[in-house]
């Protein structure tokens, strides 16, 4: 039998315009305002055109959320990080975020998976296909 492990910290992010706030785990080691700042503009990059979840993007518009904070997973728990965004914010420069993943990264990752499959056609297929939504979601 396997042993459920309970994450230390949760983390709230929150403010958005069209949802609410989205709570899940916190994996990082000792929650401080810089990591928990960088978390949060790793997620509005990654909504960017070019970006991994661009198509949420599209859908939504890139959204800076208003605050994120981390606490003690425990009801109740006691907040120990708080960020709260600036009344002004800029977009974060990608640029900043080499590490993220792009576009062209997965799809050069996907090329490479297919043929290495076999799976010969299906590289054209599935990024035709890919291309045709965001082009649907730009034109909404």
């Amino acid at each position: 039998m396997s042993k459920t492990k309970i994450p230390k910290y949760s983390l709230e992010i929150g403010g958005f315009v069209n949802c609410a706030a989205t709570p899940s785990a916190w994996h990082g080691k000792i929650p401080t305002v810089a990591a928990l700042e960088r978390y949060v503009m790793e997620g509005v990059v990654m909504t960017m055109p070019g970006f991994i979840n661009e198509q949420i993007g599209y859908t939504f518009g890139i959204q800076i959320p208003s605050y994120a904070r981390i606490r003690r997973n425990v009801p109740g728990g006691k907040v120990m990080v708080e960020w709260k965004a600036p009344m002004f914010t800029v977009l974060p420069d990608p640029k900043d975020f080499p590490e993220l993943m792009t576009m062209e990264k997965f799809w050069a990752d996907e090329k490479e998976h297919l043929e290495r499959t076999k799976q010969t056609g299906e590289y054209d297929r599935r990024r035709a296909a890919y291309e045709a939504k965001i082009e649907a979601l730009k034109t909404k």
